[in-house]
């Protein structure tokens, strides 16, 4: 039962974040075209944070490492 109360938790925290960087980084030009977030998409990055950090890292890698 532990392990999966901290996996949630850590969902959550992780969607908190990315959807607060977001929020603070709507007017940035790089965010224009990102959707405002639903509790549907929310529910689902709790559950599969693991893919959603994968695809955060990996897409921060390209673009911070763009030629």
């Amino acid at each position: 039962m532990d392990i999966i109360v901290n996996y949630l938790f850590i969902g959550v925290v992780f969607s908190f974040l990315l959807d607060h960087l977001v929020y603070k980084n709507q007017s940035h030009k790089s965010f224009e075209n990102i959707p405002n977030w639903t509790w549907k998409e929310r529910l689902l990055l709790i559950i599969v944070w693991p893919l959603g950090l994968a695809n955060f890292i990996y897409g921060f890698i390209n673009e911070y490492f763009k030629k």
